[in-house]
């Protein structure tokens, strides 16, 4: 026999269960190379850049009640991840001048990267096997840190303007031209200037 008062009522939508600690460890996983990603665009140096995303996977631990299942995970921690990164950018900057210690913006060991070179083009071109020499460093390094992260996210991961936009919390377009400008300050210079042809 039915309650009477149930008769009549339609199941609601079912919600995604709150993420646990092991849910978010899951994510956090898959997540890794792109947040990576994200904290070496904004700070250059690739050995702060893990220290960042770990600081970053503690204050999403800590935010974890504030996670909306029904949202993308990676924006959610991508955001948390560049304001971790900005953070320390603006201390370094307070501190004393930026600059890359020497270290080469290329996925450590155990992020999955491939270790791409780039075109003269401003792009990281397939099939390339060494790491970042002095002169893309230096001109990847001259584009600003959100275009960087943009450019990062957009060659490596191959991640849409909407996606970029959505993981650091900016509009598709601004993404769409941090991108394009931060390509031709790197094409600007990578590319040999050209001698005029003797007559």
């Amino acid at each position: 026999m039915t309650d009477g008062s149930t008769i009549g009522r339609l199941p609601g939508p079912a919600s995604r269960p709150r993420l646990d600690r092991r849910g978010f460890a899951a994510h956090f996983a898959d997540a890794s190379h792109l947040l990576w990603l994200i904290a070496a665009g904004i700070v250059a140096d690739r050995h702060l850049a893990e220290d960042i995303v770990q600081e970053a996977a503690v204050v999403g631990l800590r935010k974890l009640d504030t996670f909306d299942p029904d949202t993308n995970f990676n924006a959610w921690m991508g955001r948390i991840v560049r304001h971790v990164a900005m953070n320390h950018r603006r201390k370094r900057q307070r501190s004393r001048e930026t600059g890359l210690d020497g270290a080469p913006i290329h996925a450590p060991a155990g992020h999955g990267a491939e270790r791409e070179g780039v075109t003269p083009a401003g792009q990281l071109a397939a099939g390339h096997e060494a790491v970042f020499d002095d002169s893309v460093l230096a001109a990847l390094t001259a584009v600003p840190e959100t275009a960087r992260a943009c450019i990062l996210l957009k060659t490596v991961k191959g991640l849409t303007y909407d996606e970029i936009a959505d993981i650091l919390g900016i509009p598709a377009g601004t993404a769409m031209s941090h991108v394009h400008r931060g390509r031709k300050i790197m094409r600007d210079r990578l590319t040999p200037e050209r001698t005029p042809r003797p007559a």
